[in-house]
């Protein structure tokens, strides 16, 4: 009796101690929720300018709740990827049906530069509403001024996660678009993207990331506008959206942008810099700096588009159905 009444009190204490790590699972998911919740609608109050500056509200970076702050992203990707795919499905096949495209194929080409110029031109216009006014964006020694961020604005945090639910959603997307030869160097282009905006916010590093990333988004609407033009058969149009992604191509990621890595190396987390830094660290500078040759190289392929264009004799290789320049663009906007 006495082992039958022992075995039933550890049952009863198991079975409250399964309930209890229950209770945690479902407070954990419930918090990450309504942090996502709030950093969205925080963020829409900061852009309609409901909220005075002596409003704003901080939020630690790195990571530091890690279960909230992962369930608040997961809620970014989902909620991305519903909308990239519902727009995508609905109002962004409209219009192109509506601008007189009828295959299913030029249709679905139109829906997804229409989702890419959509997105990149809303992180610009976001990223300019919420940081504009930084001085570090202008004046890179400013990065460094607190050497880290570990609490940022509400809504720098929301741009994290709004960015790094992009590229995890279009890894999603990849599998269910049309497959082209590019199909492994955009999703391992996704996926160290992500890398790089996690570890970023993880060591908070804030202020460099969102300059990089900034400087990647700025070329990549001109881009994308290019080729609805071209799907259009609005040449002229086209011809001169694809010279202004040269011309921002060239300024923001062969130009400035190593400005930016030297800043790291020299005033920040660097291999040279008068401090010890982590290893992470380490490899955040160094992952960044290998981007330098990889844009020289995408410009190279831009320079050869933008020949064969002159010269009437554009070709895509990933796919037998895509037009012209997919195949370059899509590389050098990797």
């Amino acid at each position: 009796t006495r082992h039958g009444r022992r075995d039933s009190d550890e049952s009863v204490a198991r079975s409250i101690k399964i309930l209890s790590f229950q209770d945690d699972r479902r407070g954990d998911v419930e918090l990450g929720a309504q942090e996502a919740l709030f950093l969205v609608n925080y963020t829409r109050r900061v852009v309609t300018g409901e909220l005075a500056d002596e409003d704003r509200v901080l939020r630690d970076s790195g990571f530091k709740d890690v279960k909230k702050d992962g369930v608040a992203l997961a809620c970014f990707v989902f909620g991305m990827f519903i909308t990239v795919r519902t727009l995508q499905a609905t109002v962004f096949s409209f219009l192109a049906k509506l601008a007189g495209l009828k295959t299913a194929k030029e249709t679905a080409k139109f829906a997804e530069a229409l989702r890419e110029f959509s997105f990149y031109s809303l992180s610009l216009f976001l990223s300019w509403v919420c940081l504009g006014r930084e001085s570090w964006l202008y004046n890179l020694d400013e990065m460094w001024k607190y050497d880290r961020q570990y609490t940022v604005p509400a809504e720098f945090k929301a741009l994290y996660f709004l960015e790094a639910s992009w590229y995890l959603a279009g890894v999603v997307s990849l599998f269910l678009d049309a497959k082209r030869k590019d199909f492994v160097e955009m999703t391992t282009h996704h996926l160290c993207t992500v890398l790089l905006l996690l570890l970023s916010f993880q060591q908070s590093h804030c202020r460099v990331g969102a300059v990089v990333w900034i400087l990647h988004n700025l070329s990549d609407p001109f881009l994308q506008g290019a080729k609805l033009f071209k799907y259009l058969n609005a040449e002229p149009w086209s011809t001169l959206s694809f010279v202004v992604f040269m011309l921002v191509f060239m300024g923001t990621r062969l130009l400035y942008y190593p400005c930016v890595i030297y800043s790291c190396h020299f005033r920040g987390p660097g291999y040279f810099f008068n401090r010890d830094h982590s290893v992470p660290e380490h490899t955040l500078v160094g992952a960044l700096t290998l981007l330098i040759p990889i844009h020289m190289y995408w410009f190279f392929l831009i320079i050869k588009v933008a020949e064969r264009a002159i010269r009437g004799n554009i070709k895509d290789e990933r796919s037998d159905s895509d037009d012209d320049d997919d195949h370059s663009s899509s590389k050098k906007k990797q």
